[in-house]
Parts: structure tokens; sequence; C-alpha cells
């Protein structure tokens, strides 16, 4: 992936003032730590899974290190408090939003739960790439900064639907924030675009029996991928499990977590599919973070498309190869390259 150029970064809307905040050559002052912040072990994992994404030159103010902007992300994740509702002791909040709208125009936090997500699928045995995938929706009420919402009349919201890919442990793979008003199908269109290209190794995707019509059986045609219908047993009320399929319904769940993502309090559709890779990454961190230290090298034939590749592996009972001890940081760039 090619870094992208300074000039790229969208410019703060106001020029920070050094004023209320710790001068560029002092260090950030020492704080108690809030729940969401990331541990050292989580840190160690999302940092070398973030892009380094550079800040142009012309943003002048105070400069905070990457883990004490990613905590203030994560304590507005938790708790979905307004940008200017941001505690004092975190960096400011004017910052703290310029560097989400850059990270989320470079998707930083989808790189990052890419490259996670392969790491949490060797953890439980499973190839880095998956072969299974389930698509699901789920509509959410907005509010009055809302742009672009619409009305789900199955569901009776007004506000977005998201559309979600994930894998068969309900790992988000891709997501897409729409209207509440745009029809599941096309939904399903939208989500699978360039779906050879992004998830060639996926063959199978489970679907419930609303995802139907031309648009399914174009896809199937054009991509070669089987869209199976998994419903409930006729006459069953209520929420019941489908195999396979739940794990999309315990995603969704999982989303309620973070308060962010209880409403749509964003303006932009792309601020909250942000919201959601961001969640899903440190999640992710905070699975693999108890194994950080059990890691080893390991070969693994030869990658799609002909190209040899260098994954981790955690050490269990069975080992595939040769493995060679190496420092931490050492492994995972060499993953990540």
């Amino acid at each position: 992936m090619s870094t992208p150029s300074p000039k790229s970064c969208p410019s703060p809307k106001t020029a920070p003032s050094p004023k209320t905040g710790p001068s560029p050559e002092s260090p950030v002052p020492p704080r108690k730590a809030y729940p969401s912040d990331v541990t050292d072990a989580e840190w160690e994992l999302l940092d070398l899974a973030m892009p380094v994404i550079p800040i142009p030159p012309q943003f002048a103010g105070p400069k905070y290190p990457r883990r004490e902007i990613l905590n203030a992300l994560r304590y507005r994740k938790r708790t979905g408090c307004p940008w200017r509702h941001l505690p004092h002791d975190l960096p400011r909040w004017d910052i703290v939003y310029y560097y989400h709208r850059c990270w989320t125009k470079h998707k930083v936090f989808e790189i990052a739960n890419e490259r996670l997500r392969r790491l949490e699928r060797i953890r439980e045995g499973r190839n880095p790439e998956p072969t299974l995938g389930i698509i699901d929706s789920q509509s959410v009420k907005g509010t009055e900064m809302t742009q672009g919402s619409g009305y789900d009349g199955n569901k009776k919201v007004k506000g977005r639907k998201r559309h979600l890919l994930v894998d068969v442990l309900g790992i988000v793979l891709a997501v897409v924030a729409t209207a509440a008003s745009v029809q599941d199908r096309d939904g399903f269109t939208l989500l699978t675009q360039n779906f050879k290209s992004r998830f060639g190794t996926i063959k199978t995707i489970l679907v419930d029996g609303i995802y139907n019509g031309d648009p399914i059986r174009h896809f199937e045609r054009d991509s070669g991928v089987s869209v199976q219908v998994k419903e409930k047993p006729p006459g069953e009320p209520g929420f019941v499990p489908v195999v396979k399929r739940w794990a999309v319904e315990r995603t969704f769940g999982w989303f309620t977590w973070d308060r962010v993502l209880s409403r749509c309090y964003d303006r932009l559709p792309r601020s909250e599919e942000a919201w959601i890779y961001l969640a899903s990454a440190s999640r992710l961190a905070h699975r693999l973070a108890p194994s950080l230290g059990e890691l080893g090298l390991v070969q693994v034939g030869s990658a799609p498309r002909g190209r040899s590749w260098t994954i981790l592996w955690y050490r269990r009972s069975q080992w595939i190869g040769q493995t060679t001890a190496v420092p931490t940081r050492a492994v995972l760039a060499i993953l990540y390259r």
C-alpha cells in the first residue's frame, strides 16, 4: 500500500493553539487511565496494524502520541459523548476529530481490522482468509445530525441501515452504511462490489430469505460464489439461532457495547463505517493480547495468486513448518509487509 501524501489529509477547520494543550516540545502529562484505554499488549498489536499517515506540515499545534489519539477515539466509541465533551486530560477534541477524519479517509481502521482478523483466524486454527461469508443488515435509529437517513418500513425505524459481511467467527469483513430505506438486496450489491479482488477465497455466502431477485442471481453468475438461504424453521416465534448464520447476529449484538454505535450519531455514513471497523479492531486486539508473547515464525506454502507469505502461528500442540524465535515487532512487520 503506497504511503499517502501529506497534502491528501484534510486540514483542520481551526488551527489548534498550544495555549490550551501541551507544547510541541513537552511530553503529554501522565493521567489516570480510563477503562477504554488500550493496554500495552493491545497497543503493541494496534500500533503495527494501523498504517502510519503523515500529518501535513501546516498542521501547527500540540503533538500527541498516536496512542493517546486512539485512547480518545476509544473513549468516544465507548461512551458516545459529543466531540466537544471529551475529557480535558485527553487530547483536545478538535485534534482528535481531525485525526478521525484523516484516518477515516485513508481507511486506517479498516486496514487494521483486516490485519488483526487474519491473526485471530490463525489463533483459532483456521486459514488466514475465509471461505465462508455471512451477510445481514441492521436498521438503527438516526438523530438530527444524520444525513441521508431513510425509513425502514419493515422494522419501523427511521435512520440508517448497516449491511454487514462477516466470517464464520463473526469477525467483520466489510460494512456499508446506507439509508434505512435501501432494500437489503440493493445493499448486497453495494457490499459485494469488487468482491473477487477483496475476498477471492470466499466460495459460499449465507443469507436469509429477503436476499433474492436479480441482483443475487447476477452476483452468483459473475463471481461464481454460491449464495445460500438459511432461515429459521417455519412457525418458530421470536429469535431462533440458525446454524452458522447466527454469528452475524452476535456481531450486531457486540455493537451495543459501544454507545456510539447504539444510534447513528455521525453525519456521514463513512464515519459510521469507520467506528464499526475501529470497534472490530479493538475487540480483536483484546482477544489477541493475552497470546502476544507466544509467537513463532512459520512458512506456509504459497498464497493465492502465487505470492509466498509469512504468517504468525501460536504455540500449540501442533505446528506447521519450522519455528524461529524472533522479536514480536519483527514478526508482525514481516506479516504486514
